[in-house]
């Protein structure tokens, strides 16, 4: 059933793969495939609006009590610009949380893209290559991280992002730990690890070429550091939250360890083999039973969690990560 007002639906019966070697992009297995046809199915919010009352209405749209299946159904949330990618999100059921609204009406994607991606692809709802084979990840996924992360993304939290890319969820996590305290003092602050030197140091470029990145940046909220994130970083650590945007078996014990009491770490969790599919985790530091499996979540697939001289080698035999589909499929 479509509400009036939203794009042509057609229904595949048989659920479709997800894409090759995409960073994030969900693929649910056993659920009906929904592809939406191109168009403006959903009201566009003016990106002039402030963030305070678009991040008010961006909450008071979509309603709650979707179920799993309604939000896997959701369509892409291909935006004209930032504020209309975030509002189609709220609206499709992907983006469930004020502070993940308001994070990401703050930072624009598009200051945390490659140079090379087309004008009308910045804010589409898929992973975009990034060099070095890596993506930015779907803008939903983005979503699912901080919303999955919220409860701990408050001022005065520490946080841990393995395999940064470009600094987009570095950004987004510091507009919501960061604040400046009493007397001046700082409180909050957000680590982001990427073991691809080249990509740390244009994480750095685009920071500052974002407004909300570069006053991160001048209040000390935000450090990027060239290194292998599955030994996490001991000098920042306990962590209140950890999100890890590549798959492994299982969270590298160094992470949990840095996780601090009641501390959360997202990430994929399953075989990163070629065409394998993993579960989106949550996973929290209890103080009386340690480190227990909060929720695992919907199936993605991610690239692997891997080591330097690895991922160099792929991207040096051209073996890219792939931009994605033109449809997303949740």
């Amino acid at each position: 059933r479509v509400r009036p007002g939203l794009m042509r639906l057609s229904v595949r019966l048989a659920p479709l793969p997800a894409p090759q070697n995409d960073k994030c992009t969900a693929s649910p297995r056993g659920l009906p495939s929904v592809a939406w046809a191109r168009g403006d199915g959903y009201p566009a919010r003016r990106a002039s609006e402030s963030t305070a009352a678009a991040t008010r209405a961006l909450c008071n749209c979509a309603g709650g009590g979707r179920s799993r299946a309604m939000a896997l159904a959701a369509p892409p949330a291909h935006g004209r610009d930032n504020a209309d990618m975030v509002t189609r999100l709220r609206q499709g059921g992907a983006l469930r949380t004020e502070a993940a609204a308001r994070a990401m009406l703050v930072v624009d994607r598009k200051d945390f893209t490659s140079s090379t991606t087309p004008a009308h692809a910045h804010y589409q709802d898929r992973p975009l290559p990034i060099g070095e084979g890596a993506t930015i990840s779907a803008p939903h996924m983005h979503a699912a991280a901080i919303d999955s992360l919220a409860p701990r993304l408050v001022p005065g939290a520490r946080v841990l992002d393995v395999g940064s890319g470009l600094g987009y969820l570095v950004a987004c996590f510091g507009v919501l730990v960061h604040e400046a305290g009493a007397e001046g003092k700082l409180a909050g602050h957000v680590t982001g690890i990427e073991h691809m030197p080249r990509l740390a140091a244009r994480s750095l470029s685009c920071l500052h070429a974002s407004a909300a990145g570069r006053r991160l940046l001048h209040d000390g909220a935000v450090s990027i550091h060239a290194t292998d994130g599955r030994l996490g970083w001991e000098q920042g650590a306990p962590y209140d939250a950890i999100h890890v945007g590549a798959a492994a078996p299982e969270p590298p014990p160094a992470l949990l360890e840095q996780l601090a009491p009641g501390g959360m770490l997202v990430m994929p969790v399953g075989s990163s083999a070629p065409g394998a599919t993993q579960r989106f985790s949550v996973y929290k530091r209890d103080p009386k039973l340690g480190v227990v499996v909060v929720r695992r979540g919907l199936p993605v697939r991610y690239v692997p969690l891997t080591s330097r001289a690895s991922q160099a080698a792929q991207a040096a035999d051209g073996d890219e990560a792939s931009d994605g589909e033109d449809d997303i499929f949740w």
